[in-house]
């Protein structure tokens, strides 16, 4: 029997501050989206559009990731990639792709609106350090 895995890792700009919810049967999760820039080897710069990559996490770790990234912040996540179904407004079958996370970081804060010319301060980190988010 072959042995597959299914883990991803990406690193981006958080689109929006993240949403954190919790589901009808008491679960936490956060919603984010990360764009990841492609680098353009033609041309030595990153591509003119990012990809969109919709995140979700569960659990306490989400709760701390986000209570603490904001919109524009650089961060780092690693995950499976799946494709999930629903059916869309019009009754029709229809697919996205998303990202449950199990691991993120912020790499870098982004600058706080209204702002632009000073740094946010970068929150303690309260979890376990020997624990991902």
């Amino acid at each position: 029997m072959a042995i597959s895995l299914n883990s991803c890792t990406f690193s981006g700009n958080l689109g929006r501050d993240p949403e954190f919810n919790t589901s009808k049967n008491g679960k936490p999760y956060g919603k984010f989206s990360v764009a990841v820039n492609k680098w353009d080897y033609r041309t030595n710069a990153f591509a003119e559009r990012p990809m969109w990559l919709s995140c979700v996490m569960y659990g306490e770790r989400a709760s701390v990731f986000c209570d603490h990234a904001h919109k524009g912040d650089l961060v780092a996540v690693v995950g499976e990639l799946w494709v999930r179904d629903y059916t869309n407004k019009e009754g029709k079958p229809a697919w996205y792709v998303e990202l449950e996370v199990s691991t993120a970081r912020i790499l870098a804060q982004g600058l706080p609106p209204g702002k632009p010319d000073e740094n946010r301060e970068v929150p303690i980190d309260k979890a376990d350090p020997f624990e991902p988010f």
